[in-house]
């Protein structure tokens, strides 16, 4: 046996093959004060700033090696000069973002097929206030009504931003938009950004938007849209998911119109009466809505009624004009203005038939209307 070599001298041939355990770990240069020891198996790895010394220990195996590269290495070094070679691995892979085939590893969060395949939402719930339990299908919303979108995405890739500690980055913008295609508020635009941990299993990050119907919105399928950009593997889709609003149905307009004009008993009644018959001292309610007037520039508007009550004969008992007068700029446009008004029948009032004429007046494009509604007393 020969002599026993000093702990400064090198112990290995130059031309072994050292196996090298380090397996998508990455290791970074400390400074001088501060060495970093990174162990795996048998297998030691010191890294300093400075004059770098690089020991890798494995069996009675030691290897000396100045660098001041980074970075993680996998796989065996074998080469006659050590140093070159060996930099050049430590150089390679500069692990940031984990690819497909890494994101159901033993050290990542186990989301299987949820971080596989394109980006897609395979869960959508909508809600009357934010939070709120889910609605069934079919879903439908009433005018003025708020509305709370809820979607999971999948097809996401997670980024690895420190050793075993993972994030996903979503970007998205959503805007909701009525059944012509005109929008409904202000679009969302917001940035997802969550860690996700270990144990995290069926873990899918949620989308969400709020926001409140039109008090005029009409019958018909509304529209949510929604853009969604993977910052971290720069992927982007566009989804489209409907429902339903139960507003009133408008038929095509030419021109200034009255519509959907009922007798009432009651002014919250849902439903108007099959017959417009009265007694002295009832109060009757009438309710009508305006249509057709022109919108102009900022959905601005201005109409006005009145109303008169007629006897069989035409002549007017009673009159009351600008009943109805209204006129706004609001940011979502009307296509319609109800009308609500109320006559006291005095107790001494003849028995017969009468009408109820109703005059309304454009005041943007300058023109009338007028149609009559009979009712009787009894």
């Amino acid at each position: 046996m020969g002599p026993r070599a000093s702990r400064h001298e090198s112990l290995v041939d130059p031309w072994v093959s050292v196996p090298l355990a380090i397996a998508l770990a990455p290791v970074r240069i400390a400074s001088a004060l501060a060495p970093v020891r990174i162990a795996s198996a048998s297998t030691t790895v010191r890294i300093a700033s400075a004059r770098t010394t690089v020991r890798v220990s494995s069996a009675r195996t030691t290897v000396r090696v100045s660098t001041v590269g980074v970075s993680a290495v996998r796989g065996q070094v074998s080469a006659k000069r050590v140093g070159g070679p060996l930099l050049a691995l430590l150089a390679m892979l500069p692990l940031v973002v984990l690819p497909a085939w890494a994101q159901s590893s033993s050290s990542a969060p186990a989301l299987g097929a949820n971080v596989q395949g394109d980006l897609r939402v395979p869960y959508v719930a909508y809600s009357r206030f934010e939070g709120g339990p889910p609605l069934s299908n079919p879903v439908a919303f009433e005018p003025g009504d708020q509305v709370a979108m809820r979607a999971r995405l999948a097809g996401f890739r997670m980024a690895e931003v420190e050793f075993q500690r993972y994030r996903v980055m979503i970007s998205y913008e959503v805007a909701a938009f009525d059944f012509r295609g005109i929008p409904i508020g202000e679009p969302r635009k917001d940035v997802l950004n969550e860690p996700v941990e270990t144990e995290d299993k069926d873990w899918l990050p949620m989308l969400e938007h709020n926001f409140f119907l039109p008090p005029m919105a009409e019958f018909g399928d509304y529209e949510i849209r929604l853009k969604v950009r993977d910052e971290v593997s720069q992927r982007q889709q566009a989804f489209t998911f409907q429902f339903r609003v139960n507003g009133k149905k408008l038929p095509d307009l030419a021109g200034l119109t009255i519509l959907n004009f009922g007798y009432y008993r009651r002014s919250d009644d849902a439903s108007p009466l099959p017959e417009a018959v009265y007694r002295s001292g009832n109060t009757l309610w009438a309710k009508f809505d305006l249509a057709g007037f022109r919108v102009s520039e900022r959905n601005r508007y201005h109409v006005a009624c009145d109303v008169e009550v007629r006897d069989s004969e035409g002549k007017v008992l009673f009159q009351q004009p600008d009943a109805l007068q209204e006129q706004a700029a609001p940011d979502y446009p009307r296509r319609y203005v109800p009308g609500l008004f109320s006559l006291q029948i005095q107790p001494n009032t003849r028995k017969g038939d009468y009408r109820i004429a109703v005059i309304a007046r454009d005041l943007l494009a300058e023109t009338s209307t007028e149609a009559e509604f009979p009712f009787t007393i009894e």
